[in-house]
């Protein structure tokens, strides 16, 4: 059955609207475009009118005007002076292009001077007739065309010229590095500007981008804001899109190639003149340009309208025509767009028709629609003659003939093989169907996707075709389309593909490998299920088939290079070669005296509070531990090859290094950038236990995704659940992993704002720090995402005057159960600051304290410490804790005067506890009123009453196990210096004050023993550098060891140690900060680059490095390699200076601070030099014999 849809209009009207048509066209006759001659021969470029009755035209021998309109040749004067010759002489040379309006009556015109070949802009003001020459090029330039935009003129010609100019007067040419010939600009704006010609289209906004378009020859554009795109018109009809990233060309118009002048835009509507008469465009985005019968056929070189309706164009031999009624008519455009379906199925008949109102659709020469769009069905297959008629409200019409063919529907679900159903990553495979039919394309189609993938031609029989690249499983079919028309139907057997994206890579737990040391491999394979190592020749093992191949040492040294091969149970394959560790060799003796940085990016931010050391401590096999931040990090390594972080990112990091400074593996939280004082990932310390286990915490603070701790194995552990975050919530976290760094368990908690850890040998774990809440508030601890309990303050009698930030003590097992909580609620000051451990489980507590501060034991007991008196200051307590919870006992420590009140502050930094109990305090004092003989003041747990000798800035306490102070020392006055590290090794104490501050000057003094009988004298240490102390337990002295004593002056430095750790050889490792300039550092003899904020590395031999002072006698300089010890003395030294302990047959080099060379003698065991003829300062002294070297200092002063 044939469907047809009627017109709705009977013959009768069809005849009375014929009729009309026919009057209405005999009346306006005259209508549309009419020729006009002015009378003048020249050849007409460009036109313009400001008014109805003042217009321009610009042509090759010169300018004319019309004040009355135009419409006679009488009208016209061609423009002219006499009282300037010289100008006279060069307008009359000129060769004028085009015209652009400034203002009502005030215009520009560009071309060229023909005899001098230079380009020309001429300046005219028609409502006075003055005139000027803006602008004369130089020689062999010529412009074509001009625009203006709020005062700013841009000019275009040949070889790539470009001009712009703010004033009109002074001209900046754009260096394009064209030569093409360009004929149109169009500004968007003073900053974005189009810019076309021949086969170029160049776009100019900050920068300058040229789409090459070579076949394209524009003559002009146009610019439409609504869409956001340049129109273009030329020997094409084109669209620049993405700002000419994009190019889209049209073909609807009649009388191709197209051969565009101008362009003219009147609201949405475009006039473009060619050369053989005017073209209509009906909206900036229409396809289709329809042309005008009354232009005539006629060549044209412009085209202007002047309002709506009245237009001119111009063009050779003084062709001017005009318009009054925009135009007249424009024949229509007609696209026939049907594609038949098959037999018996909707087909839809449309097309377009441009300004055509009536639509007709005949059918092999019968008409069968009187209607734009129609649903036809067709009821027999073949060949189809179909054509659309349009026609407008101008009776114009135009026809789009189109031959269709027909077919009827092809047949589905024929028997159908595929070569694989399984997909190896991206992979091809074969599809053979049975029994196809010609003139058919059959498709490899995915359900639910429009994509196509891959497709063959029926052949009346069995076909086969190779399908694109796959690499999704799911269910796929066969469409079969007709190669004539829309026909098409689809296959109900669907074709189901697996897919295996077999992906290989692996990890390996050492950064860098010694000769001979195991290795670990760890493959991280999807879909693998065979795996196939290949080791380099000098392995131990040369290939694996074990997933995770264990125990591969290499012999040689040098970057290892790992091949794995991986395949899946249905033998999908990949391949990774790879970089493996590198293998290097140490010293056979054990490097001392030596110094690295860690260098990253400084935070935007002044730095506060930014740690890229946190903390380091010893492993079990005497390696050294070290954690903190990273910002852009590069980890060095004194062996071997460093660690470079990622670009852009922060995190924190546990790391791994060796006795002599070999990087051995990192693990690392890595987050979202940042540049807030907030780091959004802490690793805060890191102790250890005496199997090995590692045990770390920190914190993270990213309310936007979920935080994940990465282990050198490549395996990764959701330590922060985005599913408990929360605005309100500060979250902490505690980890627990083998010798390796590999994880165990870890906890999580909520309400923490800073977390510390100690363990004991078996592993038992006391956790203290911040809570950012209230005591109303809950803290929870969860383990491995179960939450083990909630501790809640409410029942807790807390008298509070606001402050938010309370202390916490957890007690946790081995095993990440919690065993007990307590709380400290203080008022004002740090509050808790350092806490230890002894070996029956005993908790020792140290902080400061002011108006009040509250320890809540475990079974509901508090007690308050208050201040005796209203001066407000800082004072410091020592608490002791039993190993459920229970307070014990307590200590108080202030600083007093003559007057018998507080005058300044005392603050702890670390505490150290032996097995038994004993109590070792190290902190800081600063009295600054030497008047009133300042003195510390300790209230023992018995209450009595210890006032130790007064001291400087710094103090050491020995506290006995039951809180009675047993000895107090300290050095002599100062003002600054602060412990900031300290280590309890055995019967030995080790210490280090740094002295913050510009290094403007030095501090000179003593450091004392508990006796206050011995001494040791310090010279000259610059502020910001720190020294390193050896105590006994009984509170001797026995050495001070400078650090980086040879700064420059004037150094910015302050180089801040916060771990000092001693292993089994007496070697002491020193980790820390440091603030501040960005000169090179010295440090133990070795020079440090550093970046502001960043953190170093180092090692001490047994007594010190560089110089070492002892008993206030001598210098001694231990060993930096395999020297042996040398004596120097005195130092500093005046005229004479005295070496001892020099090996035979070395050479002894002094250089200056510069690194000068000064003396160079050779020498054995003792040597004197006279150092009188040198300047003061710091000096370097080598000794070198064949197998050792020995780096030290000495200070020269006058």
């Amino acid at each position: 059955m044939k469907l047809v849809y009627a017109p709705s209009l009977s013959m009768l009207l069809k005849k009375l609207l014929l009729i009309f048509i026919l009057l209405f066209t005999s009346e306006f006759a005259k209508a549309g475009w009419n020729q006009v001659n002015i009378g003048i021969n020249d050849h007409f470029n460009s036109v313009l009118f400001m008014s109805s009755t003042h217009g321009l035209i610009a042509g090759n021998h010169g300018i004319y005007f019309t004040t009355t309109g135009g419409g006679t040749a009488s009208d016209w004067t061609r423009f002219t002076f006499t009282n300037d010759p010289s100008y006279l002489e060069l307008y009359n040379n000129c060769q004028f292009k085009k015209i652009a309006v400034y203002s009502d009556y005030t215009v520009y015109i560009c071309g060229t001077d023909t005899v001098n070949k230079r380009a020309i802009i001429f300046k005219l003001d028609l409502s006075n007739l003055r005139y000027s020459f803006a602008y004369v090029g130089p020689k062999n330039s010529s412009l074509n065309a001009l625009a203006i935009i709020n005062s700013y003129l841009f000019a275009v010609g040949n070889n790539g010229l470009v001009l712009t100019s703010s004033n009109f007067t002074d001209f900046t040419k754009v260096e394009t590095g064209l030569s093409n010939n360009l004929f149109s600009v169009y500004p968007k704006t003073i900053r974005i500007y189009g810019i076309a010609g021949d086969g170029v289209f160049i776009l100019i906004i900050a920068n300058q981008t040229v789409y090459k378009y070579p076949d394209d020859s524009i003559r002009v554009l146009s610019y439409n804001q609504a869409s956001d795109k340049f129109l273009a018109f030329g020997n094409k009809h084109i669209r620049y899109e993405n700002y000419g990233a994009t190019r889209k060309e049209f073909t609807n118009y009649d009388f191709a190639p197209l051969y565009a002048t101008s362009a003219c835009n009147i609201g949405q509507n475009y006039y473009v003149s060619t050369n053989h008469g005017i073209y209509y465009q009906n909206g900036p985005l229409s396809e289709i340009l329809e042309y005008m019968p009354s232009s005539n056929n006629l060549s044209l070189n412009d085209v202007y309208f002047y309002g709506f309706e009245k237009g001119y164009a111009v063009g050779n031999n003084g062709v001017f025509i005009k318009t009054t009624d925009s135009g007249g008519g424009s024949k229509p455009f007609a696209t026939s767009n049907v594609i038949p379906n098959c037999k018996d199925t909707i087909t839809t008949l449309h097309g377009s028709s441009g300004t055509g109102t009536w639509c007709k659709w005949l059918l092999n020469n019968k008409l069968i629609a009187s209607s734009c769009s129609i649903n036809y069905v067709f009821e027999t297959a073949g060949q189809f003659n179909l054509d659309y008629i349009v026609t407008n409200s101008f009776n114009l019409s135009d026809t789009a003939s189109k031959s269709i063919i027909v077919v009827d529907p092809p047949q589905i679900n024929l028997p159908v093989t595929i070569s694989d159903s399984i997909l190896c990553k991206n992979q091809t495979i074969q599809i053979t169907i049975q029994n196809t039919q010609k003139d058919f394309t059959y498709i490899l189609k995915k359900k639910n996707s429009g994509s196509s993938y891959g497709s063959g031609f029926g052949n009346g029989g069995t076909m086969t075709f190779n399908s694109n690249l796959l690499d999704s499983a799911g269910y796929y079919y066969i469409t079969v389309r007709s190669n004539f028309s829309h026909c098409e139907k689809y296959f109900t057997d669907s074709i189901k593909l697996q897919s295996e994206k077999t992906k290989v890579s692996f990890n390996y737990d050492l950064i860098n490998a010694f000769p001979n040391e195991n290795v670990n491999f760890y493959s991280k394979s999807h879909d693998a299920q065979n795996y196939y190592w290949s080791f380099q020749n000098n392995s131990n093992v040369l290939s694996s088939n074990d997933p995770n191949p264990t125990g591969i040492r290499f012999a040689d040294t040098g970057q290892i290079v790992v091949t794995l091969i991986a395949e899946s149970v249905n033998h999908c394959f990949d391949t990774i070669i790879a970089n493996g560790p590198y293998v290097c060799k140490e010293p056979n003796v054990e490097d001392t005296c030596w110094a690295e940085a860690f260098i990253g990016e400084d935070p935007l931010w002044d730095g506060r509070g930014y740690h890229q050391i946190s903390q380091s401590c010893l492993s079990k096999d005497d390696y050294l531990l070290i954690c903190g931040n990273y910002s852009d990090h590069v980890f060095r390594s004194r062996y071997g090859k460093k660690i470079n972080t990622p670009k852009g990112k922060v995190g924190s990091y546990i790391t791994k290094y060796s006795p002599s400074g070999t990087i051995k593996w990192l693990n690392s939280i890595q987050m979202p950038n940042t540049n807030s004082s907030d780091m959004k990932s802490t690793i805060y310390s890191v102790t250890t236990d005496k199997y090995g286990n590692i045990y770390v915490t920190g914190s993270v603070y990213d309310l936007s995704q979920n935080v994940y701790y990465y282990q050198n194995n490549g395996d990764s552990i959701l330590i922060s659940n985005i599913k408990y975050h929360n605005s309100y919530v500060d979250k902490t976290f505690i980890l627990k992993l083998d010798s390796l760094g590999h994880y165990i368990w870890h906890a999580e908690l909520f309400n923490i704002i800073s977390i510390y850890l100690k363990a004991d040998s078996n592993g038992n774990l006391l956790a203290y720090g911040i809570s950012g809440k209230s005591p109303s508030s809950t803290i929870i601890y969860r383990q491995n995402g179960f939450t083990d309990s909630c501790f809640a303050f409410t029942n807790k009698k807390i008298d509070q005057i606001g402050y938010s930030l309370q202390n916490y003590v957890l007690r946790i097992n081995e095993n990440g159960s919690l065993k007990w909580f307590t709380f400290i609620s203080k008022e004002h000051n740090e509050g808790l600051i350092d806490a230890e451990m002894d070996s029956f489980g005993n908790i020792y507590i140290t902080g400061t304290y002011d108006i009040k501060t509250t320890f809540f034991s475990t079974n509901g007991d508090s007690v308050n410490i208050k201040r005796e008196d209203n001066e407000s200051s800082r004072r410091m307590y020592v608490v002791k804790y039993n190993d459920v919870g229970v307070l014990q006992w307590q200590v108080r420590a202030r600083i007093i005067n003559n007057l018998s009140y507080d005058t300044d502050v005392i603050t702890p930094y670390k505490i150290q506890i032996d097995p038994n109990g004993t109590c070792y305090i190290l902190g800081h004092t600063s009295f600054f009123n030497y008047r009133y003989q300042e003195y510390m003041k300790v209230i023992n747990a018995d209450m009595s009453i210890t006032i130790p000798r007064r001291y400087g800035s710094f103090f050491l306490m020995k506290l006995s196990p039951s809180g009675i102070a047993q000895w107090i020392t300290g050095n002599s006055y100062s003002n600054y210096g602060d412990g900031s590290a300290f280590e309890l090794k055995g019967s030995q104490l080790y210490l280090i004050n740094t002295l913050h501050g510009y290094n403007n000057s030095a501090w000179s003094g003593y450091y004392y023993s508990a006796n206050f009988q011995d001494s040791i004298y310090v010279p000259n240490i610059n502020y910001g550098d720190f020294l390193v102390a050896n105590y006994d337990t009984s509170g001797a002295l026995h050495w001070i060891s400078l650090g980086g004593n040879t700064l420059p002056t004037g150094y910015l430095h302050n180089l801040v140690p916060t771990s000092i750790s001693t292993n089994t050889y007496g070697h002491h490792f020193i980790t820390g900060t440091t603030h501040g300039g960005t000169e090179p550092a010295i440090l133990f003899g070795d020079t440090v680059s550093i970046n502001r904020y960043d953190a170093f590395f180092s090692k001490m031999g047994v007594s010190g490095c560089e110089t070492t002072l002892v008993n206030n006698t001598e210098i001694n300089i231990p060993t930096t390699s395999k020297q042996a010890s040398l004596i120097i003395y005195p130092n500093p030294a005046t005229n004479t200076l005295h070496i001892s302990g020099i090996r035979p047959k070395s050479i002894v080099k002094i250089y200056d601070v510069l690194g000068h060379l000064i003396i160079e003698k050779e020498s054995e065991y003792n040597m004197t030099l006279n150092t009188s003829q040198l300047s003061e300062g710091i000096y370097t002294i080598i000794a070198q014999s064949n197998n050792s070297r020995s780096i030290n200092k000495v200070v020269i002063t006058k």
